[in-house]
């Protein structure tokens, strides 16, 4: 009989025990303050049923799962307009590729603080930044994939603090502890048992805005430091135009340079159709500046709403160092609380998902149908 708790390694126990520890102190520390007053609370969440298979003209491989990830929220607000918030969510999933898999684990978890300028955030998030679509160089902390209906992603255990000012400047400042999983498009794992730290500021510059950030961190391997720094920029000039650019500076080792320039308009085809394109070159080499890059990615997609239930959208990348492209086709239907999503897609075999860097066993010819109910 399948239960959640089977197919959890020592590790994975050890990491749900942590967090919901760190649950409970939020929990603790917020529902001490919001039943001393008046506060509102509020309750729902998304229930999801996929099946599909790929590989369809060779090994004829199927896939199928169900998820539910509740949320609950509770607020307390006070007479100057701030408000103290605590968030709690649980992925709970069962799916299926030649054997069962069930997990049970924390979402999100956190509580926060927040005034006309500042915020304060701490627990299990996501922090994500940046306004590349699909080729992401500043996707640091997250691995949300563009063909998932659900943009589900794991968070992170942090503390986040955010300053904004009348102009639109913003200023944020974070520490991350006790992560010992990869993150965003990292290929080499943190040391846990060392505090993470980074920030970012962010101006409006010239009609648009303009973006800086750094991280560092402390491979756990080899005990180095690792810093990155990044420059992002965005700005509506007619067309949507936007850039990033990161670099990972590692003492001893290879460092990895990153860019990405990309554009969207909406063509007045009948209903709409919008067309984003985007151009990643990527270098491993010591230095600062890029000269010979080792890899050109490309990205476009296409969508158009054919009604104002359904949309059909197009994407597909390609990679200069492998010759290969991907295709992903994708059609949806959205009610007032279900959607419905279906797609088709071909990804050659490479070992890993191009969207988001993860292992992964999905190529050749392949189908995906979802549907989603929010509660």
């Amino acid at each position: 009989m399948n239960s959640f708790s089977m197919g959890l390694c020592p590790k994975k126990i050890g990491n749900i025990a942590m967090q919901n520890k760190i649950a409970l102190v939020l929990v603790v520390m917020l529902f001490g303050n919001l039943f001393s007053g008046e506060y509102k609370y509020d309750y729902r969440g998304e229930i999801s049923l996929q099946g599909g298979g790929y590989s369809l003209f060779e090994d004829r491989n199927f896939y199928g799962g169900a998820r539910i990830i509740p949320f609950f929220e509770g607020q307390k607000n006070y007479s100057d307009g701030s408000y103290l918030k605590l968030q709690l969510s649980v992925d709970a999933f069962s799916s299926y590729n030649n054997k069962w898999k069930n997990e049970l684990e924390l979402y999100r978890s956190t509580v926060s603080y927040q005034t006309l300028q500042t915020e304060i955030k701490v627990g299990l998030q996501k922090i994500t930044f940046g306004p590349a679509r699909y080729l992401r160089p500043l996707m640091w902390f997250d691995r949300i994939n563009p063909t998932d209906p659900m943009q589900i992603t794991k968070g992170v255990n942090a503390a986040l603090f955010r300053y904004y000012t009348m102009n639109n400047t913003n200023f944020w400042i974070w520490g991350l502890y006790q992560n010992d999983e990869l993150k965003g498009m990292e290929a080499r794992q943190t040391n846990p048992d060392r505090p993470e730290w980074g920030g970012r500021v962010q101006i409006p510059l010239m009609g648009g805005e303009v973006g800086f950030s750094f991280h560092n961190r402390e491979l756990l391997e080899s005990r180095k430091q690792e810093h990155r720094f990044a420059l992002d920029g965005h700005y509506d000039v007619g067309i949507g135009l936007w850039f990033e650019s990161s670099i990972n500076l590692h003492k001893d080792q290879v460092d990895r340079k990153m860019v990405t320039i990309g554009s969207d308009y909406t063509f007045g085809i009948g209903n709409g159709l919008n067309v984003v394109g985007e151009y990643m070159p990527i270098e491993q080499s010591n230095g600062v500046l890029m000269s010979k890059p080792d890899e050109h990615l490309l990205a476009l997609s296409l969508s158009y709403p054919i009604n104002i239930m359904d949309q059909v959208m197009y994407l597909t990348y390609y990679s200069e160092s492998m010759d290969k492209i991907f295709h992903y086709l994708q059609y949806q239907r959205t009610y007032d609380r279900i959607s419905a999503n279906i797609s088709l897609f071909y990804f050659p075999d490479v070992g890993y998902d191009i969207f988001t860097g993860k292992k992964s066993r999905m190529s050749g010819f392949g189908a995906q149908a979802m549907v989603i109910y929010n509660f």
